[in-house]
């Protein structure tokens, strides 16, 4: 007696939840670049969500697999490439159906996909789900509808509309400008990549263009290129990641307020470990620790590290270092802690030397000693010809001359 294996319909209500409702967008917007896409509309409100593109479409022919782009579309778990695909954005197949089902109604679902393709032809789909018991009893209508009722104005493209929206957000009200935000800070550097490549992408919500920005809030601190090796099945390979850092003065403001890792798209805000930062402390630093080079780089540093290997190398399983939700690390891939000590070690080293400059007894006499000169010499009404500054490496130095 053989057993069948079946995927309850609970599934899909917990994969909603890996998706949080401020980056539900982002996973709608990677499946239309994915599709070669280079404008997506986003419109939203309490009575619908559609997400319109000027990529391919779904292509309705079967391939070698023995299936159509409609039917791989509900595959679980897999993500099939097309031959001329672009940019390799996911590999779970499981984000776009997710976003979905959380913008939806999950007790009530109902979203269709209108796609029309290459071949001259117009599709939709729609996905209706109630109380079926198992993901297979679902079966999603397809058919084919004439190209003027698509509401898609290009040659090629897809449209996901939602309609019945999750009670939830209505309830809790749309997060707009996380929602911007996010769309901004997670595909900031893809554009400037696709720009580079003489593709770039165009991205609108509720009629208003998303502005990406590459230009850093300070000062120049890291910029340059680190290479370092990692272990994969039994051999050692060399990888890359580029550092884009800048120092701030706390007062200042921008949209990127931290590190971001990224790996085509946002991985995740960049935190340094205490743990791995101590492992790689050097004797000669005796006036700072751990704790103070990680706050020093939460609220002095902002940039990007950019690491394409994170998504492009795979483990025994298949898998690239972000988590299912693509927005973290699996920390037992086989690249994420070689990575993570390489950037400790080199980040780690530059910032416990500037503490250790700036905490030395000598450094910290010195600056004592400019803030008592400076108020002697406010404190005198001297002519400005009798003035003197001598620029230190900490402050200024204003003197009197004799």
């Amino acid at each position: 007696m053989k057993i069948q294996v079946k995927a309850g319909n609970d599934l899909r209500a917990k994969l909603a939840t890996t998706v949080n409702v401020d980056n539900l967008f982002t996973e709608l917007v990677k499946n239309s670049l994915q599709n070669n896409a280079t404008l997506v509309r986003i419109d939203y409100n309490n009575n619908h969500v559609v997400v319109l593109d000027n990529g391919g479409g779904f292509d309705h022919v079967r391939d070698e697999t023995g299936m159509n782009e409609f039917e791989k579309y509900f595959v679980f778990g897999n993500s099939y490439t097309k031959s001329n695909k672009h940019l390799n954005l996911g590999e779970m197949g499981i984000g776009g159906k997710a976003a979905n089902d959380r913008l939806s109604d999950i007790k009530n679902t109902h979203w269709t996909i209108t796609s029309r393709n290459k071949h001259n032809k117009s599709h939709r789909l729609t996905f209706k789900s109630t109380n079926e018991q198992f993901i297979q009893d679902l079966q999603p209508d397809l058919i084919e509808v004439p190209q003027h009722e698509t509401k898609i104005p290009w040659n090629t493209g897809a449209r996901v509309e939602i309609h019945n929206v999750n009670p939830q957000i209505i309830q809790d009200g749309w997060p707009d400008q996380k929602i911007r935000e996010n769309l901004q800070l997670f595909f900031n550097m893809l554009y400037y990549q696709t720009k580079d490549e003489n593709r770039p992408f165009n991205l609108w919500l509720n009629g208003k263009q998303i502005q990406f920005n590459n230009t850093l809030p300070g000062d120049p601190w890291m910029q340059e290129r680190v290479h370092f090796k990692y272990m994969k099945d039994d051999r050692q390979h060399n990888s890359w990641y580029d550092l884009k850092l800048n120092v701030i003065d706390m007062k200042e403001k921008s949209l990127l307020n931290n590190v971001d890792l990224v790996s085509y798209t946002r991985v995740q805000r960049l935190f340094l470990d205490h743990k791995i930062l101590e492992q790689n402390k050097h004797r000669d630093f005796v006036h700072t620790t751990p704790q103070d080079v990680a706050t020093w780089w939460f609220k002095h540093i902002r940039g990007y590290v950019m690491c394409p290997d994170i998504t492009d190398v795979k483990d025994s399983n298949g898998m690239g270092a972000k988590d299912l939700s693509h927005h973290r690390l699996h920390q037992d891939h086989p690249i994420t802690r070689p990575f993570l000590e390489s950037l400790h070690k080199k980040v780690g080293c530059h910032i416990h030397n500037k503490l250790e400059h700036m905490m030395d007894p000598k450094t910290l006499l010195q600056q004592t000693l400019n803030r008592v000169t400076g108020e002697i010499y406010k404190s005198f009404d001297v002519p400005q010809e009798f003035v003197r500054t001598e620029h230190h490496t900490v402050t200024d130095i204003k003197t009197i001359n004799k």
